[in-house]
């Protein structure tokens, strides 16, 4: 369960699909639990630095997972 906390931060700055976050902007389980393979795959070295973090992932954007993209898609 810890990389999917960890990965919250992370997925609020990748910047995908706000409007199917919470209301809160936070991100839900669900696209949490999406997108943490992503995360710990591109970026796994940054997960204590979410500044670098969010750098990765965005830098990664485009080779995101489908199921990443369309759980922010939703």
């Amino acid at each position: 369960m810890r990389p999917l906390i960890l990965a919250a931060p992370v997925l609020l700055a990748v910047g995908i699909g706000h409007a199917a976050a919470t209301h809160d902007g936070t991100p839900t389980a669900a696209q949490i639990a999406a997108c943490t393979p992503d995360a710990q795959r591109f970026c796994l070295r940054y997960l204590a630095d979410h500044a670098a973090m969010r750098t990765c992932m965005i830098e990664h954007k485009q080779q995101l997972s489908e199921t990443c993209k369309a759980a922010f898609a939703k």
